[in-house]
């Protein structure tokens, strides 16, 4: 009856959530449409072109890697600039990315492309995150994340089953030059923003970050704020296992003989379920955390060893939803005591940590997917999943004290 209540009342509660949220999160939507036209199909374009899951899995992996070590000057530079500023330059060195991509065509090629990529990832996304809790009102943590995550979603589930009919009409290579319309709608969508915080110009902002020292003392400080070791060590765990399964899914798609239709459909599946995101979110500031992250990884490690088992597409269609479904529980239980727990004075520098960290185990989880499938068979990954999804459960029931101590914790006033 609460999640219902729950849901029925998530309209209300979306009046209540600040205008900056909204806005940000439209911007955020009309950036991930193109992504999500491309994603459940780059996989499956690099397999073609480079041969092995290993190769696949080390291109994917690299984005995040690099990413992960310039996320931290990065996300001290959102402490500096404005946020919208910096939102907008981002936007626009992706302007030219996706005609690259339909001209790669070696495992060089892929690395020099993953570092542009890589840099303008870790731009956007790092400054977009750190504008979004940083107007995340303190009473809301969770349900503003969940919103934006919401809209992440939307676009993704869009452009996967846009992405199938295309693919399927035009060929892979030809649907990446569809994808620079979406960037330049979002790049015009930021005009609405408001952010008037930082220094006027890059130049000044870089000159700061530099006599600041980029690497001064953020990790520490990070580790050193109460609670925030134990949740980023549950973020690492929950994140190997989601960026994992985000790879191989479009791939065991292709080889249980899918079409691309029915790799769409499989993919946008997968995120069907983080459009309740928001609701569930709600649910997460007002209810047991521990609870809910009990029962979602035991769901979870139930949908991973199906999936190791199953050889059909269409029992995938179903265990690719449900699956999604109980990571959807999960994902902002963590994010919001993550967003409770940090400063707000230096909430860029300390996001910019905090993404490292997720970028880390994205980097992990899909590079490990490779070897095994090589090794063993594309559906082995799922059952490796499963495994760390039973450590995830085991640290959450050994972590009472620390659910305990973060429904006392009292947050600063955040911006409305």
């Amino acid at each position: 009856m609460y999640f219902l209540r729950t849901i029925f009342s998530f309209p209300y509660e979306l009046k209540n959530f600040p205008s900056s949220i909204k806005r940000i999160s439209l911007v955020m939507f009309l950036y991930y449409l193109a992504w999500g036209v491309i994603d459940p199909f780059f996989t499956i374009y690099l397999k073609d072109t480079l041969g092995s899951y290993t190769d696949v899995a080390f291109i994917t992996a690299f984005l995040y890697f690099f990413s992960m070590l310039i996320s931290l000057p990065i996300g001290d530079l959102a402490d500096i600039v404005s946020k919208k500023k910096l939102i907008r330059i981002f936007l626009i060195f992706y302007f030219p990315l996706a005609p690259i991509i339909s001209f790669l065509s070696t495992i060089g090629h892929f690395i020099f492309f993953r570092i542009y990529h890589a840099f303008n990832a870790t731009g956007l996304w790092s400054s977009i995150e750190s504008y979004v809790r940083e107007n995340s009102p303190a009473a809301r943590t969770s349900g503003s994340i969940g919103f934006f995550n919401s809209a992440v979603s939307l676009a993704s589930i869009i452009g996967a089953f846009a992405g199938g009919f295309l693919v399927a009409r035009f060929g892979i290579k030809n649907i990446f030059y569809f994808i620079p319309v979406f960037f330049i709608a979002a790049f015009f969508m930021t005009i609405f923003l408001h952010d008037d915080r930082g220094v006027q110009t890059i130049s000044e902002g870089l000159r700061r970050l530099f006599a600041k020292k980029v690497f001064r003392f953020e990790a520490r400080d990070f580790i050193s704020i109460e609670g925030m070791p134990v949740v980023t060590y549950f973020s690492f765990i929950y994140n190997m296992i989601f960026y994992g399964s985000l790879v191989v899914l479009p791939l065991f798609s292709e080889y249980l003989g899918a079409s691309s239709v029915e790799i769409g459909l499989a993919y946008g599946l997968f995120f069907v379920p983080y459009l309740f995101e928001a609701p569930f979110s709600i649910m997460a500031d007002r209810f047991d955390r521990r609870k809910i992250l009990i029962f979602a990884s035991l769901a979870s490690v139930m949908f991973l060893t199906f999936a190791s088992l199953t050889q059909s597409i269409y029992m995938l269609f179903f265990i690719s939803f449900f699956l999604a479904l109980s990571f959807a529980f999960i994902a902002p239980n963590i994010e919001g005591i993550v967003t409770k727990l940090m400063p707000r004075d230096r909430i860029g520098e300390f996001n910019g940590v905090y993404r490292s960290v997720v970028l880390l185990a994205a980097s992990i989880g899909s590079m490990i997917i490779g070897p095994i499938a090589d090794r063993f068979s594309i559906q082995t990954p799922f059952l490796v999943g499963a495994f760390f999804m039973v450590v995830f459960l085991g640290c959450v029931l050994l972590a009472g004290p620390f659910f305990e101590s973060v429904k006392k914790f009292t947050p600063e006033v955040g911006a409305g």
